[in-house]
């Protein structure tokens, strides 16, 4: 009987009470060799949570549509106002560009907060009018229309995220309070 455990973190199938392969049998220490060779190892949690952030953002955005109003946006334009919404706030990611101690302070971060959506909204709303020639004369696609979409992308996002044991700080301009819900597994 070998005892084996998960190492918080590294991605790595250990026996209890050791660090190393030495002592494990074949079968574990191969998997752990394996699992270290993987340079891809931690991507393909961060592309799955942006991909469902951003699945989750264009139903929201679908959900902010008048039942049987005219639709100003149309279906590929509410589509991608939802799904910016909500990729945009994974946009904390290039932190890492600047410096890792930088990037992990900010992780999930003031991207991540309720105080700033409205703005970012709004920002986002103004880009998605002038990408769509929403400023031309008989335009019905104006930045009050990608509003409400973008928003409840964000909203919803923001709310899902921070039931994960990760959290977001909801407060980031103000406070640095990392609030968990810890009820969902980070998706």
């Amino acid at each position: 009987y070998w005892p084996a455990r998960r190492f918080h973190g590294s991605g790595m199938l250990c026996l209890a009470g050791s660090k190393t392969d030495a002592t494990a049998p074949p079968l574990i220490a191969r998997n752990n060799r394996m699992r270290a060779r993987n340079k891809w190892r931690g991507y393909d949690r961060v592309v799955m949570h942006i991909s469902i952030a951003i699945f989750m953002g264009i139903v929201a955005a679908w959900a902010m549509k008048r039942r049987n109003g005219f639709n100003h946006l149309g279906w590929w334009w509410r589509v991608a106002a939802g799904a910016a919404g909500g990729a945009f706030p994974h946009i904390d990611g290039f932190f890492g560009l600047l410096s890792p101690a930088f990037e992990l302070k900010h992780t999930f971060g003031f991207t991540w907060s309720f105080l700033l959506m409205p703005v970012y909204s709004l920002g986002l709303a103004f880009i998605f009018q002038f990408i769509s020639g929403g400023n031309e004369e008989g335009s019905t696609r104006t930045w009050q229309h990608f509003y409400l979409p973008i928003f409840g992308a964000m909203f919803i996002v923001l709310v899902f995220t921070q039931l994960t044991s990760v959290g977001i700080m909801p407060l980031a301009p103000l406070v640095d309070w990392r609030v968990t819900g810890n009820i969902i597994y980070d998706f």
